[in-house]
């Protein structure tokens, strides 16, 4: 199966038949105001959403998004840390199977 990723609202096209839910994946913790240590830490996360959209039987995930998941207290672990978040809405397409994005 191919999984289709987009940061709009639409996959080109294809047209959303229908949506499933939101799907979500984080990036290890890392400082605060510093890149996670991953330097693939975008694409472990993008496969991360693959993973969770195939676990909802969807064709793709759109409007993904990257944001600063949560950020932890100094006082409780000795630095201020943050992780990052990918979000998406995982869909069904009406025409996957006629495209050729499901197997």
């Amino acid at each position: 199966m191919v999984m289709l990723i987009a940061e709009k609202n639409a996959i080109d096209g294809a047209k959303v038949l229908r949506s499933i839910g939101t799907v979500k994946a984080t990036s290890a913790w890392h400082a605060r105001g510093r890149a996670p240590l991953a330097t693939d830490w975008r694409e472990r996360m993008l496969r991360e959403l693959v993973h969770r959209g195939e676990d909802v039987d969807a064709d793709a995930i759109i409007d993904v998004d990257f944001v600063i998941d949560a950020v932890s207290r100094q006082d409780e672990t000795g630095v201020a840390l943050e992780r990052m978040c990918a979000t998406g809405i995982a869909v069904r397409l009406s025409n996957a199977t006629a495209m050729g994005f499901r197997g």
